[in-house]
């Protein structure tokens, strides 16, 4: 194919690599899913897990890259080993990117699920039961907030 008609013509030539390199030109062209984890509370203050499918499209030599997402801050954080806090709301609303270890959370209906490096949770949970956290492995973490 000739370049530009990968995207349509909507990136430069230069940002047409994923046309031509070791990607599949359908896949390359096709918008693809970031899932996220989502923390909040429903309207009796139970909170709860949902999954969240975060578009992102083909920007060339950079990958599939989303919308941008405006945040206030950013916060690191680091939590010692054998770490476990008890039930708490968030104090905003959140991103919270995992970079190391991991973190085992429990929502008001009963779930847990547990998030290692990688895992993107947006933390919604602001008023109700909240959420509780604990590492899992006994061992510490380091994560990124990021309030919104």
């Amino acid at each position: 194919e000739p370049l530009g008609s990968c995207h349509n013509g909507a990136f430069p030539k230069a940002m047409l690599y994923c046309c031509q390199g070791t990607f599949h030109k359908e896949y390359c062209s096709k918008e693809q899913q970031m899932t996220i984890t989502r923390i909040y509370a429903d309207q009796n203050g139970n909170s709860h897990f949902e999954n969240q499918e975060i578009p992102v499209t083909p920007s060339g030599p950079l990958g599939w890259m989303s919308s941008p997402i405006a945040v206030q801050s950013m916060i690191l954080r680091e939590n010692p080993p054998g770490y476990h806090y008890p039930w708490h709301a968030a104090p905003c609303r959140q991103y919270i990117i995992m970079l190391e270890g991991l973190v085992e959370i429990e929502v008001g209906d009963g779930e847990k699920r547990t998030f290692g490096p990688g895992s993107i949770v947006l933390v919604e949970d602001t008023t109700g039961v909240g959420h509780a956290s604990r590492s899992p492995d006994g061992n510490g973490r380091r994560s990124l907030f990021l309030p919104l």
